[in-house]
């Protein structure tokens, strides 16, 4: 293979012989796909696995502002491939659940989005200084609904100036 990485997680594929790319890029899309597989199981299965402790955030506000689009996204599958392969049972939750206090029967949320609503961020904020533990990257979800800094948020991470995106925030 001639396989070869230029950053975190950027993979440039070289070509084979007949045209055809080969290495990493098809490997993973080909892992992607073997996993889509397992929807029809995932779907008519219970919305919270087994003593599932770990959950993992999709929130709207991203989907508004394309947060999982590109490399965030490929971060999101792929810490959802690692978790699961580490045999974490892992649920999904979304802003709601983090609001209506659903949040309170996990131990651990990973987020990897940028956008929650300023009341989801507030949410999180108060949920961790009770205890929970939040894994955040990409993002750190620290922009709201109107694209503005969670300054609570910033102030938990130790956070005094920072871009998100290239963006100054």
């Amino acid at each position: 293979y001639q396989t070869f990485a230029t950053g975190a997680g950027d993979f440039c594929d070289g070509y084979g012989g007949d045209g055809k790319p080969n290495g990493m890029y098809p490997a993973v899309r080909a892992q992607m796909n073997e996993l889509g597989m397992f929807d029809d199981i995932l779907v008519a299965g219970v919305p919270q696995a087994q003593g599932a402790k770990a959950a993992l955030l999709f929130s709207e506000t991203a989907d508004i502002y394309f947060d999982d689009y590109g490399t965030p996204g490929a971060e999101k599958r792929a810490l959802y491939v690692t978790l699961r392969h580490a045999q974490i049972a892992l649920d999904v939750v979304v802003e709601d659940d983090i609001l209506d206090g659903t949040l309170n029967e996990y131990a651990v949320l990973y987020a990897t989005a940028a956008h929650v609503t300023q009341a989801c961020g507030d949410a999180l904020l108060k949920w961790v200084d009770e205890g929970g533990r939040l894994f955040a990257s990409g993002g750190l979800v620290l922009l709201t609904e109107t694209n503005q800094t969670n300054n609570a948020l910033a102030n938990a991470y130790g956070i005094e100036e920072h871009s998100v995106f290239g963006r100054e925030v």
